[in-house]
């Protein structure tokens, strides 16, 4: 009897519509890294500073950023297909590889591509911000 209270307690919180990773509810399930303001990220995933950097000012954000953490690559394909849009970005490319899940997200002002591969028992998340060039205003003649 109690294994099956336990049985559907378990498939009753999972399988529940609009929730996040895991269960959770949607605003629960992803974190901002403070080199990353305005891009979510899923919990438990933490950045790999031996293979991280990048340059942050005010004029432009750009680098690479690798993260580790538990959650599949295909649950993490579909976070980021779910948050990226609201976050004020456009998916303009995605694809799987030989194991290599990648998305390409623009915004006004930078591209960011998404690579994420299964490696041992966890997922390898790398991210790569490129600023976009602005064309400048044409010099009047």
């Amino acid at each position: 009897m109690l294994v099956v209270l336990l049985a559907s307690a378990c498939l009753g919180g999972c399988t529940q519509r609009g929730g996040g990773l895991f269960g959770q509810p949607e605003q629960a399930a992803h974190q901002e890294h403070p080199l990353l303001v305005g891009v979510p990220l899923p919990r438990g995933f933490r950045l790999v500073p031996e293979r991280s950097s990048g340059v942050d000012n005010p004029r432009m954000r750009l680098g690479k950023y690798a993260f580790t953490g538990r959650t599949s690559p295909d649950e993490l394909f579909a976070f980021f297909t779910r948050t990226m849009g609201p976050a004020g970005y456009t998916l303009r490319q995605r694809g799987f590889d030989n194991g290599l899940y990648s998305m390409v997200f623009s915004s006004a002002y930078e591209e960011l591509r998404i690579n994420i591969r299964r490696v041992g028992m966890g997922t390898d998340l790398s991210l790569e911000m490129i600023p976009v060039i602005q064309d400048a205003p044409a010099q009047p003649q």
